[in-house]
Parts: structure tokens; sequence; C-alpha cells
């Protein structure tokens, strides 16, 4: 009996699992600076870094993301690649400032997050990242949509 119940519930256990994902996408993002001699990046990004050209003439992003699900018990739609326009960053402009805003989020037993960016600026452009922590990508889906 005991073997039943223990071969039951590495079964369930198997098919709660089953739903699971764990996919990667990369992307690139030119953004012209218009005339901005300050960029702001907010994201979480857990990896990056900022290489400086001299022949650039806008900001370009490298884009390496991840979008999965862990532990999720119900039935869901499981996606084959992560669409372009979830990896672009919101461009706000404002005055000689650039504001790049990262649309990652998690929400219950989902993630989207930038796992690696690469910002690729002209020299004398200062780039600055705005940190987000993991906490602040609980139901920032929900507060992007909301913003636009």
């Amino acid at each position: 009996m005991k073997l039943l119940i223990g071969f039951l519930l590495i079964l369930s256990v198997g098919l709660a699992s089953a739903e699971n994902f764990d996919i990667r996408g990369t992307h690139q993002q030119s953004v012209q600076l218009g005339g901005a001699n300050s960029i702001y990046i907010e994201c979480y990004c857990p990896n990056r870094n900022v290489v400086i050209s001299n022949s650039k003439k806008d900001i370009q992003l490298i884009i390496e993301a991840k979008y999965s699900s862990i532990g999720y018990h119900g039935k869901q739609t499981i996606p084959t690649s992560i669409e372009p326009e979830q990896m672009q960053f919101q461009v706000n402009r404002s005055d000689k400032t650039l504001k790049l805003i990262s649309l990652e989020w998690a929400f219950m037993h989902h993630l989207f997050e930038v796992e690696r960016l690469q910002a690729i600026a002209p020299e004398g452009i200062d780039v600055n990242f705005i940190d987000l922590s993991y906490d602040d990508l609980e139901d920032r889906k929900r507060k992007l949509l909301e913003s636009q």
C-alpha cells in the first residue's frame, strides 16, 4: 500500500510539473538619442554592462531574456518563444534625458526577466541604472499596462 501511495505521489508531482516551461530569447533594440546626454535604464537585469563606442550615434541594447513557469498546477498555454515586443524596453524622453524601462515582471509561478543586458552607448553619454529588486517584479506587468 505504501508503495502504491508513493508511486501516485511521484506521478502527481510529475504531472504538475509537466506544464512548466523555461524559454529564452535574444533581441536587439536601437534607440535614437534625440539630443539626450543622460540615459537611465530601469531594470532588474542581474547581469549587465555598458560598452562605450566612439562609432555609435544611438544607444543599442542587446537583450537576453528568460520567460518561465515553475510549479504552476493548472493548465496553461506553453509559449514556444518570447515575443520581441516583450523584450523591448519602453522609451521615455524628457529634456536631455532618455529613460529606458524594462518590461520584466513576476506573478505567482511565472517570471519574465532580462538575464543579461549589454548597453552600447556613444562616447560622452552618461549611462546609469535604476535597480529593480526581485520583489519589485511581483505584479509589475499589471502596473506597466496601467501606466500606458
